[in-house]
């Protein structure tokens, strides 16, 4: 999220976007280019993590490498997504980190980072278990921890969100829609000059 937050905001800012939009580039090709990046970085981020979880705290990764580089792509492409809406909302970095802030904030203490959502009174779980990042969470502990493979895990659920956040993610880049991403170019309440 914030990867692609603040460069939208800040590439809006500097009046990239428009200089963008006069290119015969797609706007696809660059939210593409955007979160290709993004991914890189983020395989990059998830081996170093668990190397250090390996050699410093001898952590057994009793799953697949593969399923757990195919659950951070999902949950990055996921979370860019959800970045993108945000970025798309916001008109200078203060504010886009902010609105981030607003949406992240609840899912950091709720998802289970920091510490069980368990402990959470009974009437809060159905939230709680609605917030995209917990199922990464869960998805992520379940393949690391126990082993278990991408169809076995008891929940299911998260795929089918991670798949939303993905089609939306996709959509906003001008795939599979008519309608076309109309806020790179422009904040909103921003006049055309």
């Amino acid at each position: 999220m914030w990867g692609v937050g603040f460069a939208l905001v800040e590439m809006r800012q500097r009046k990239l976007l428009k200089r963008f939009v006069a290119t015969p580039m797609r706007r696809s090709d660059f939210l593409l280019a955007l979160a290709s990046s993004r991914l890189v970085l983020m395989v990059i981020e998830v081996g170093l993590l668990l190397s250090f979880g390996v050699l410093v705290f001898h952590m057994r990764v009793r799953g697949s490498i593969l399923s757990v580089i195919l659950l951070g792509s999902l949950g990055a492409v996921a979370f860019g997504g959800v970045g993108l809406l945000t970025a798309c909302r916001a008109q200078k970095i203060e504010s886009v980190s902010g609105l981030i802030n607003l949406v992240m904030m609840p899912m950091w203490i709720f998802s289970g980072v920091f510490f069980s959502y368990d402990k959470f009174p009974a009437i809060a779980h159905p939230f709680i278990k609605a917030l995209p990042l917990t199922a990464l969470n869960d998805a992520l502990r379940a393949t690391i921890t126990e082993g278990a493979s991408l169809g076995s895990q008891s929940d299911g659920c998260w795929c089918s969100r991670f798949g939303a956040e993905c089609r939306l993610f996709l959509r906003c880049a001008g795939f599979g829609g008519r309608r076309r991403l109309t806020l790179l170019a422009e904040a909103p309440g921003v006049e055309k000059a």
